[in-house]
C-alpha cells in the first residue's frame, strides 16, 4: 500500500500497489493494510505515532519518508533500492528513510 507518487513506478516494477487519497483516515488505512497484509509507504509520520501510542492497527510495515520527493518517481526508485539493501526487511519494522540514512524499529505486536 503506498500513500505517495511511488505507485506507478511500484506497479511497473512488478509490486501490487494500492494508492489512497487523502480523503482516507490514517486508521482506515491502517486497517486496510493490516487486513490485506501490505507496507505502508507514507511522508505522514502519523502512522508511527498511531501504532506505538494508540491502537491503532499494527500493518505488516510501515516505511516512512522524512523528506519530500523530487520527481513522482524518485519514491519508487528510492524504495525500490531500499527493498534490495541487505540487512534491511521492511516486514515488521519502522523504516524512517532520511537523506542518507535508514533507521528502523520493530513495530508492536498486533
Amino acid at each position: 500500500m503506498l500513500r505517495s507518487r511511488a505507485s506507478i513506478g511500484s506497479r511497473q516494477a512488478g509490486h501490487d500497489v494500492v494508492r489512497f487519497e487523502s480523503g482516507e483516515t490514517d486508521s482506515a488505512v491502517l486497517e486496510v493494510a493490516r487486513s490485506e497484509s501490505r507496507i505502508v509507504v507514507t511522508y505522514d509520520r502519523d502512522f508511527g505515532f498511531l501504532v506505538f501510542r494508540t491502537l491503532a492497527p499494527v500493518p505488516p510495515g510501515i516505511v516512512y519518508f522524512r523528506s519530500q520527493p523530487v520527481a513522482p518517481e524518485s519514491t519508487a526508485l528510492e524504495l525500490l533500492a531500499i527493498m534490495n539493501t541487505p540487512g534491511v526487511v521492511l516486514e515488521g519494522r519502522l523504516t524512517v528513510v532520511e537523506p542518507g540514512r535508514i533507521r528502523q524499529r520493530p513495530l508492536p505486536q498486533a
